[in-house]
C-alpha cells in the first residue's frame, strides 16, 4: 500500500503573460516591430518556470516521504519516516507566499496553491507541505511512523 497526491495550482495561467505583454508594447511603442525573439524567450522562460513549480507531489517510497515539484522534477526533497517527529494539518497565510523558499520564523514551505498544508516536524527541521488532502497525508506519515516502531 502506498501514497500518492499532487496539488495542482493554476500558474500554467501564466505562460503567455511575457508574449502579451510585448504585443501590447509594440502595439503602443512607436518605431520598428520587435524581433520574434522578444516575444519567444521570454514566454519560454516564463513556461519553463510554470512548468517547474505549478505542481507538488507527495509521495510514499518505502522508507522515506518524497515531495517534488513538477511536472519538470527539479525540485524536491525527502523526509525520512524515522525522522519526523510529528505531522499536523496546518494552514500557510498569504504573506508566507508560494514556491519553495525558506522562512526564519516557519522553516521550509513548500507550496503551489492554496493555504491548506501539513506541518512536518522533523529532528532538525520544520516543514509546511501544501496539499489538497493534509488529513490524509497526516494519516499516512503516522500510520508510516506507527508501523516503523513496531516492526
Amino acid at each position: 500500500m502506498t501514497y500518492s497526491q499532487t496539488q495542482w495550482g493554476m500558474w500554467y495561467l501564466l505562460i503567455p503573460f511575457p508574449g502579451l505583454v510585448a504585443a501590447v508594447m509594440e502595439a503602443i511603442a512607436p518605431g520598428p516591430a520587435l524581433p520574434w525573439w522578444v516575444y519567444v524567450v521570454p514566454t519560454g522562460v516564463m513556461a519553463a518556470v510554470v512548468l517547474t513549480f505549478c505542481s507538488l507531489t507527495i509521495r510514499d517510497e518505502g522508507e522515506a516521504l518524497a515531495i517534488r515539484f513538477g511536472p519538470i522534477p527539479l525540485w524536491g526533497t525527502r523526509i525520512r519516516y524515522g525522522d519526523i517527529v510529528s505531522a499536523e494539518p496546518a494552514r500557510t497565510r498569504f504573506a508566507d507566499g508560494w514556491g519553495l523558499h525558506y522562512s526564519p520564523s516557519k522553516g521550509t514551505i513548500m507550496n503551489v496553491w492554496g493555504y491548506r498544508c501539513v506541518r512536518i516536524q522533523t529532528r532538525r527541521r520544520v516543514y509546511w507541505i501544501g496539499t489538497d488532502d493534509p488529513a490524509g497525508v497526516c494519516e499516512w506519515i503516522r500510520q508510516k511512523i506507527s508501523a516503523l516502531r513496531q516492526g
